[in-house]
C-alpha cells in the first residue's frame, strides 16, 4: 500500500462495529493497534464516510501518533466500504 501511494508510511484500519474500535497492525511488527472511534480524524471519517486530509497545525487529533510515538505532518484518510453489509 505504501509503494502504491508513494507515501512515507501507511496504516490500514478495520472497524469493529460492535466495539466501536479501529484495529490495525503496526507496520513491520506483530503489534496490534486499537483506537476507539472518537472525535479525531479517524472518528470523523468513520462517522461521515467521507475522505479527510490533515496537515500539521490543524486543530484535529491524529489518534495514531500517540499510539505509535510518531508525529504526522500530512495525512489522507479514506473510508473503504464493503457492499456486503
Amino acid at each position: 500500500l505504501r509503494d502504491l501511494l508513494e507515501a512515507e508510511g501507511t496504516l490500514l484500519f478495520l472497524l469493529d462495529e460492535r466495539k466501536r474500535e479501529l484495529v490495525s497492525r503496526v507496520p513491520g511488527s506483530d503489534t496490534r493497534l486499537t483506537i476507539e472511534v472518537g472525535d479525531g480524524l479517524l472518528g470523523g471519517v468513520v462517522r461521515t464516510g467521507r475522505l479527510a486530509r490533515f496537515s500539521r497545525g490543524e486543530a484535529i487529533e491524529v489518534e495514531w501518533d500517540g499510539a505509535l510515538g510518531t508525529t504526522t505532518d500530512h495525512a489522507l484518510v479514506a473510508p473503504l466500504k464493503n457492499n456486503l453489509s
